[in-house]
């Protein structure tokens, strides 16, 4: 059997063949399958967008949106410094594809530019396998150097490009174009039938809006809560008033003696003390411990007295 080398061509002018619209494969394209001793992704050409060719030199040119389920595996500018080369590649479930160097190709993977190699602890792969006209699906166990192929999708584009399909894209349309870094989404926001990525005439911009819905909450709080504390302080003011009423605290008026145990209090604030007396220190009614007099009802002592005897007339 023959070997061929694929050799890098190097090309300074591509055929218009656009791609700057995601492309959706069919639901029937999302498998994996064989393909003689190949376990590849997306070998029917219907499952890749119109255009597409397995030539080692077909390219979208345009190219800016790389297809569902595909990813930006690699860039480059090694022909031409204006003109970008990007190469997309397809992933299933956490199994993503990337870019193989297209000089280490040959024979029947010379147009496969993306490849997964397994791990040596091996990976469950579920493939699709066609013998005899009777097609089955099963689950192996993949290991190294064991893997998953596909032929790509490769585009290329220089920047007017990029700035064109910015201001074309249909507003409704979010596009994902293909940088020097990889896919980055660009949407473009506004009316139908305009470029312009804001309307200046459509009212309140955003940031008012935000503003607003930040400032206005802000503004009850505080004054519910002013009003709440006002009325808290209104409360309290009454519920003392209640309390001292007309004659000072306690509403019982001042009391003018308070001297009962040694240290206590007494008239105008003098302090009582035992040791020099003006007077002996008399036992006074109602005075309970700590020299507070009941306020509430003041006992007389009676002592021992006996009953009043009538005297004769």
């Amino acid at each position: 059997m023959s070997t061929s080398v694929y050799s890098s061509p190097i090309l300074t002018t591509f055929p218009f063949n656009a791609l700057t619209t995601t492309f959706t494969p069919p639901a029937s394209c999302s498998g994996i399958y064989t393909s003689g001793e190949v376990v590849i992704i997306d070998e029917d050409f219907a499952c890749l967008p119109q255009g597409f060719t397995s030539s080692s030199t077909n390219y979208f040119s345009p190219g800016l949106i790389c297809p569902a389920g595909y990813v930006t595996a690699c860039n480059d500018n090694a022909g031409v410094s204006s003109v970008t080369t990007v190469t997309c590649c397809p992933y299933r479930d956490d199994i993503t594809l990337g870019c193989v160097t297209p000089s280490t190709l040959s024979s029947v993977w010379e147009t496969l530019f993306c490849t997964w190699i397994a791990p040596d602890s091996g990976t469950a792969v579920q493939i699709t396998v066609s013998n005899d006209g009777t097609t089955s699906t099963e689950r192996i166990t993949m290991t190294s150097p064991g893997g998953i192929n596909a032929m790509g999708v490769r585009m290329v584009y220089q920047s007017s490009d990029v700035s064109k399909a910015v201001t074309t894209t249909d507003s409704d349309q979010p596009a994902t174009t293909t940088g020097a870094t990889g896919a980055t989404p660009t949407s473009t926001s506004g009316g139908s039938g305009s470029g312009s990525g804001n309307d200046d005439s459509s009212g309140i911009s955003l940031g008012a809006v935000i503003a607003i819905a930040v400032v206005i909450p802000i503004v009850v709080m505080s004054a519910a809560a002013g009003i709440f504390f006002f009325i808290r302080r209104q409360k309290q003011a009454q519920r003392l008033h209640s309390r001292e009423g007309p004659g000072g605290p306690g509403g019982l008026g001042s009391v003018v003696d308070q001297k009962g145990h040694y240290g206590a209090v007494g008239p105008a604030g003098s302090y009582y003390d035992p040791k020099s007396p003006l007077s002996a220190p008399s036992e006074v009614s109602g005075v309970g411990a700590f020299g507070n007099r009941n306020r509430h009802l003041e006992a007389v002592e009676l002592g021992d007295r006996r009953p009043a005897v009538e005297l004769p007339a």
